[in-house]
């Protein structure tokens, strides 16, 4: 059988040969990552419905009006290196420093009118129309107070010349990254117009048309700042001392412009470097056109009774005024249904064609980083009967139905900014098997 080599793992910690330290205590960034927010919303409402006769025509709808008060707030902290070069810990102590911890925050109000109307053109036809404002939180990550700030130990960045046009072409050793507590919500004008024609008791077309002016948006920030003073955080100097300068020991030409070095040269850092954060007033649009349909096949032969085909098409464009994507949204998505329903059996089939779209994910740093989600074509099916039809008095509750979803065996895929794949997820096709019985 031969020997199999055993050991302690915790012997050594036991022992004291290895000290137990928070991790946010050595990372600057996971302690970045800590924070709480707060939110307290109060909302005031009234709707009017009305009814009524326009030049023979009947219109019908709502008008109405939100107030929203709100109070946020964020707790968290800046994840900085110190002297004894641990983050926020100058004592020693496995206490997170107070000046580490930050507090900010914003109340505000918004007034949110809304419209909806409905003509009916004549009998089965229909125009409705839409106008409102809407408003939707920032994403919990942009609002957190919490941050840090981190060096590249590179010596080619730390022989950056110091000065803001230095920088400003060949970057710097320091970086900064925090949150915005004070982030408005995202903000659109939404306008909508809709033509519906209904028909054959289940059948029915429409087109709807959509615009959406994205009057705020939350977009990336970045400034230089002196990290030897920082204005953004009370003048606080990052600069250590044998930990952010560098003695040569071998002689050579270092940094972005080959400046020469001797040994025992002392290699300081430039001052500034780049802060990044978050803040409000991009703004964008959103147009497009989406078409539906639900055709019985009855409408062609009675033999065709039971069977029909539902089918969507949504053409989309979205962008916002820096040339980015709007995320979550494709450009094209099309979907179709073939389907059959008669006597308690349903049998449907659909495929659903979605092109790429801008999607996030966890990047370096613990930072949300854009995304794009490949292009998707996904293929499911259901099979159900329900008892109540079938005559058997005992059975009547019973229905039972096998779905099947991605029987095409499609793959999740995502890239980022260079086309690297970063996401690669592949389930194959799964299938579920219900029974439901109601005794009602």
């Amino acid at each position: 059988m031969g020997y199999v080599v055993a050991y302690d793992g915790f012997a050594p910690y036991n022992d004291g040969e290895y000290t137990l330290n928070d991790a946010g205590l050595l990372e600057p960034d996971r302690l970045g990552d800590t924070y709480t927010i707060d939110e307290e919303v109060t909302t005031l409402y009234a709707q009017l419905d009305f009814e009524t006769e326009v030049q023979g025509f009947n219109v019908k709808g709502n008008v109405g009006a939100q107030y929203v008060q709100t109070d946020q707030s964020s707790t968290g902290f800046i994840g900085i290196v110190g002297p004894n070069f641990a983050v926020c810990d100058d004592d020693g102590n496995q206490v997170v420093d107070a000046d580490c911890i930050i507090t900010d925050g914003d109340d505000y109000s918004h007034f949110l009118p809304s419209l909806n109307v409905s003509v009916e053109l004549n009998e089965n036809r229909y125009l409705r129309l839409a106008a409102s404002k809407t408003i939707s939180r920032a994403r919990i990550d942009q609002m957190k107070a919490s941050g840090f700030v981190k060096f590249d130990q590179n010596i080619e960045l730390i022989a950056t010349e110091n000065s803001e046009a230095a920088v400003r072409e060949f970057g710097s050793p320091w970086s900064k990254f925090t949150g915005n507590p004070t982030l408005r919500p995202l903000e659109a004008n939404n306008f909508d117009i809709s033509f519906e024609n209904y028909f054959d008791e289940e059948g029915y077309v429409s087109i709807a048309l959509f615009y959406k002016d994205l009057v705020n948006w939350t977009r990336d920030g970045n400034q230089l700042i002196d990290f030897t003073n920082d204005v953004t955080n009370d003048g606080a100097n990052y600069f250590i001392p044998g930990f952010h300068d560098r003695i040569v020991d071998v002689a050579g030409n270092y940094g972005p412009q080959d400046t020469p070095y001797e040994v025992g040269d002392l290699v300081t850092p430039p001052d500034q470097g780049f802060y990044s954060f978050f803040e409000d007033g991009l703004k964008g649009e959103m147009k497009g056109v989406e078409l539906t349909a639900n055709v019985p096949l009855r409408m062609l032969t009675d033999s065709l009774d039971g069977f029909g085909i539902a089918a969507s098409a949504t053409i989309l464009d979205a962008e916002l005024e820096d040339g980015t994507a709007i995320p979550g949204q494709s450009d094209n998505t099309y979907s179709i249904t073939a389907y059959y329903e008669m006597n308690g059996f349903e049998i449907r089939v659909a495929a659903t064609d979605r092109s790429e779209f801008l999607t996030y994910q966890r990047g370096g740093s613990n930072k949300i980083e854009p995304a794009t989600r490949n292009a998707v074509t996904q293929v499911d099916a259901q099979i159900s009967y329900d008892f109540a039809d079938s005559g058997i008095e005992y059975l009547e509750g019973l229905r039972v139905s096998l779905q099947g979803v991605n029987l095409t065996d499609e793959k999740e895929e995502t890239i980022d900014d260079a086309g690297i794949v970063t996401l690669r997820r592949e389930f194959g096709p799964s299938y579920m098997l219900n029974l439901n019985y109601s005794f009602y």
